[in-house]
């Protein structure tokens, strides 16, 4: 928020209402005069209110959990004319309120481990299933792998942008609903997360049903999925609504099109170009350490010389004579800026002595680098509390880089590895850090020595800021920005996605189709872009007439909600390592399995030691364990043929791990132990196996399986050795997995 305010700002923390309650007419001001030193800046989600109270002008701010209470008033001391303005902090959320927020946090956070489950599922079903797959319609049997490689950029990125919509959903749930917040909303959200379980659970437990918290959890689960899903369609509906607004605004048209539907094409073939320039320009990154005197927009265009410089390798190449020579790229002269997250949102956080905290500053990662540091005045930092600042910098990145050579040595990568990973860490992380942290202690101490206290207390302190300005060098033709487009669509999407339908992997292909269908949305008509080469929110907001173009204060904060709480989500890339991590986890046992199967083959790996059957074995029972085993129920009962059940087969626990362990066994001696065990009720499926090996090709898999069959119920065991090959210790049983 921004708020001008003239002089002096005094903080009122106490209960004490005196200065707000005073109706004295000396402490009043002038209603327009006090009107207009105030506007609601679009991060607030409610616009300031004007109250009345006692013949005094107050300015409420209301936040998630707060309020600020702001009057202007003539000063106490002798200045008399001078005006002051008092901010009073008030909480008038109750517990009831706080209980109830809790709830809806934990219920989501909840509902998002489990939407993080599943998306562990489809990379681990990704990577198993399709490589190993084989079928007749494919005469390579690389192509799985190839397809599955091709399918890997779009469900990445859709499980990333999924992850980042579950945690801004969590985060939106505990705010009761703000980002689309509306009477309608606000019974909804009671619907889905109170009323509607509650009923459940009540209506479950006067029908006295054996599972009441069961019924009730599914309905909640399926209640918060459909609240979910709405709520994602209703971000992407407006993130999209407002990229074409903003293109309509931002870079009009050259002739008016009085066609809507043409209209609507134009604007987003506009969309989608601005988007594809912004993602494939060349740019180069500069870094500028400046007072707080000299910012300005554009630094590159200003005399200030830049600390550093950095260009990719990919903008380099770009950057080459012979790609404009081929007419592909086209270099930009001068350079155009081209805004980061913080800037499009306007973060700018300032840091002084009394707000600067160990803690802040090391969980603040890169967001630091953005912030205002006063040097001068009474609130200007110490100088023990910006080397301190340096050390908890170098210090990270120093422990970060230990804790990934000790994960290397863990894996016995080799002296090589560890020296060479340690040797690029002081190079390109603690060598550029410590030499940035120095830096900007110099400036700091240039400004600290060139302060006028007296002045600074007087005016406010000094500031300075470690600058990143990203400007484009180069930017792509149109017409490969299409051929992009035609490239990412056929190779990422439709080819994997045939190859999916092709190998009868029908729910991985229905889960990437949706996945690619939203990416491809988010991806081509992203409103951040367009923003990027315009200008931040602000700028674009005085292009909007609230009455004709119908943009409100609330569109404005729902949408820097969007930007920065998803589109621009620094969480984003943390996911993305997490699956990718997961993924080469799936990768790396895979591997590990089909590499042993290369020389042993499941038939011939060794069993396990025999188990020992007892005749005279008794069990007495003790206090609640009446019995040496129990009855597996819901799924695992066998059937009942001609109303009759069988009489050597039961749903003991001890019969399915007898029968995960008979996996594990020789033909010989399961043919034995299973007489023994059931009295002839279960036979060794062998010959049935090797058969259905032998026609699905699965001869070499690592996966080894017996198939038990039970004659006199029609139903059959399935029973998978443990995938010891991949990871020591890691055991894969399935018990139960009937075959009818």
């Amino acid at each position: 928020m921004e708020v001008a305010v003239d002089n002096v700002i005094e903080e009122s923390e106490g209960k004490n209402d005196s200065a707000i309650d005073d109706p004295s007419n000396n402490n009043k001001i002038s209603m327009n005069d006090d009107n207009a030193a105030y506007e609601s800046d679009y991060s607030l989600r409610i616009p300031i209110s004007n109250v009345r109270f006692r013949g005094s002008q107050l300015h409420v701010i209301d936040t998630d959990h707060d309020q600020l209470i702001l009057k202007q008033q003539l000063g106490n001391d002798e200045k008399k004319h001078n005006k002051t303005t008092l901010v009073k902090r008030l909480s008038p959320i109750t517990y009831a309120q706080r209980a109830i927020r809790i709830g809806y946090s934990l219920i989501t956070i909840i509902f998002v481990g489990f939407l993080f489950v599943f998306c562990c599922e489809v990379l681990l079903f990704l990577g198993i299933a399709l490589p190993v797959s084989a079928n007749e319609a494919w005469s390579i049997p690389q192509m799985h792998l190839f397809s599955t490689l091709l399918s890997i950029p779009v469900l990445l990125y859709g499980l990333t942008s999924l992850m980042t919509m579950g945690c801004a959903f969590v985060i939106d749930a505990h705010r009761g609903g703000a980002l689309f917040r509306s009477t309608a909303m606000e019974i909804i959200y009671l619907i889905v997360f109170l009323i509607a379980p509650m009923t459940t659970a009540m209506i479950c437990l006067m029908a006295q049903s054996e599972e009441p918290w069961r019924i009730t959890s599914l309905v909640w689960a399926i209640l918060i999925l459909i609240t979910f899903a709405g709520w994602a369609l209703a971000v992407t509906y407006k993130q999209m609504k407002a990229c074409f607004l903003l293109v309509d605004k931002c870079f009009p048209l050259e002739e008016e099109e009085p066609n809507n539907f043409k209209r609507f094409m134009k604007i987003a073939n506009r969309a989608l170009l601005i988007t594809q320039t912004k993602r494939y320009s060349g740019t180069k990154r500069q870094r500028y350490l400046v007072a707080g005197d000299d910012l300005t927009k554009t630094y590159t265009e200003s005399q200030l010389t830049p600390v550093e410089s950095r260009t990719g390798c990919f903008s380099r190449l770009v950057s080459l004579k012979c790609c404009s020579k081929i007419n592909t790229f086209e270099s930009v002269d001068p350079p155009k800026k081209l805004l980061e997250s913080d800037e499009i949102m306007g973060y700018q956080p300032v840091m002084t002595k009394t707000n600067w905290s160990m803690q802040k500053y090391w969980c603040a990662g890169s967001s630091h680098q953005s912030a205002l540091l006063v040097t001068g005045g009474s609130s200007a930092l110490s100088s023990e509390q910006m080397k301190f600042s340096v050390l908890c910098t170098v210090t990270s990145v120093i422990l970060a880089s230990l804790l990934f050579i000790g994960v290397l040595v863990w894996m016995e990568m080799g002296l090589v590895i560890y020296l060479l990973v340690a040797v690029l860490a002081l190079l390109c992380c603690v060598f550029p850090m410590f030499r940035n942290s120095r830096e900007m202690l110099k400036l700091y101490d240039e400004l600290k020595e060139n302060n006028d206290d007296e002045e600074d207390n007087e005016r406010g302190g000094k500031t300075m800021m470690n600058v990143w300005e990203r400007v484009i060098i180069s930017e792509p033709k149109p017409w490969l920005c299409y051929a992009f487009v035609a490239f990412e669509v056929v190779f990422f999407f439709i080819w994997p996605f045939i190859s999916m339908l092709v190998l009868k992997n029908y729910p991985i292909a229905g889960v990437f189709f949706v996945l690619g269908f939203f990416d491809f949305l988010w991806r081509y008509f992203d409103a951040s872009s367009v923003l990027a080469k315009y200008g931040t929110i602000s700028d674009a907001a005085e292009l909007f007439n609230e009455e004709y173009d119908g943009v409100t204060h609330v569109h404005r904060y729902r949408f820097s909600q969007i930007v920065g709480g998803i589109i621009r989500n620094k969480g984003r890339l943390v996911w993305t390592w997490i699956f990718v991590f997961v993924f080469l986890i799936v990768w790396f046992m895979l591997s590990a399995s089909q590499s042993s199967s290369a020389t042993i083959t499941a038939e011939q790996r060794g069993p396990r030691p025999p188990i020992l059957l007892l005749n005279d074995f008794y069990y007495p029972g003790v206090n609640t364990l009446a019995y040496p085993t129990c009855k597996l129920t819901k799924g695992f009962e066998f059937p009942v043929v001609d109303g009759q059940s069988a009489k050597n087969v039961s749903s003991d626990l001890g019969d399915y791990a007898f029968l995960s362990a008979m996996a594990y066994e020789r033909e010989s001696i399961n043919q034995y132990t299973l007489q023994e065990w059931f009295g002839g009720g279960v036979i060794d499926e062998v010959d049935y196996v090797k058969k259905w090996r032998e026609e699905s090709g699965t001869q070499s898999s690592p996966v080894y399986f017996k198939l038990f069959s039970a004659p006199e119920v029609n139903s059959a065991v399935v029973s998978v050795r443990g995938s010891k090959p991949c990871l020591t210790g890691w055991q894969i049983c399935i018990f139960g997995s009937h075959l009818e």
